[in-house]
């Protein structure tokens, strides 16, 4: 029995008291700390964080969308160049077309047109959006002035042309600025 009176004495103490007051506050302050404050300062901090990615997110849509506007904005400043590009590299190979483009040349430039032949063209390929080519061999006779005219008559034209090889050779030993000049000429064509 004395114990129980002593230890009631000692719990009943003004100090003990004041400090297991203290305990038991402290006790329940760091439970709702950890229960109720922490989730939202974990939420706010990862929400954050969250906002500064949408930004970063944001601003790079908004590059990509001015990219697409300064590309659009290009695109309609060439809409009148089309035709033009359709020409150069027209959808089909055209060989019609091509002759015509070398006959004029040949008459304006005053050159005579002795031959030419084609390469092989399928004409059935299942490429497509992907440039083909066919080549053209000509042979052509003229003097040197009319020669040049004609591939400057060619390189003008508006259906794209490569030369890729240029043969000339001269029939007569002479050497006069108006002797003839034999040309075999092989040009590369260009079709979707």
């Amino acid at each position: 029995m004395e114990d129980k009176k002593k230890l009631s004495k000692i719990i009943f103490n003004p100090k003990v008291r004041d400090f297991t007051y203290l305990i038991l506050f402290f006790f329940t302050l760091s439970i709702f700390i950890f229960f109720a404050i922490r989730p939202a300062i974990v939420s706010i901090f990862s929400l954050t964080r969250e906002a500064e990615d949408l930004k970063k997110i944001n601003n790079l849509y908004n590059q990509k969308i001015d990219e697409i506007v300064f590309l659009q904005s290009q695109l309609e400043g060439k809409r009148d160049d089309l035709p033009y590009l359709i020409e150069a590299i027209p959808n089909f190979v055209q060989i019609n077309k091509r002759l015509e483009d070398i006959k004029t040349a040949s008459a304006k430039s005053s050159v005579s047109l002795k031959s030419f032949s084609f390469s092989d063209i399928n004409l059935t390929s299942e490429q497509k959006d992907e440039v083909r080519s066919i080549v053209i061999n000509t042979e052509i006779e003229g003097n040197f002035e009319n020669l040049m005219s004609f591939i400057k008559e060619m390189i003008s034209q508006r259906r794209l042309k490569k030369i890729d090889k240029i043969t000339i050779t001269k029939p007569e030993p002479a050497a006069t600025s108006s002797s003839q000049l034999k040309v075999n000429l092989m040009i590369e064509g260009y079709y979707l």
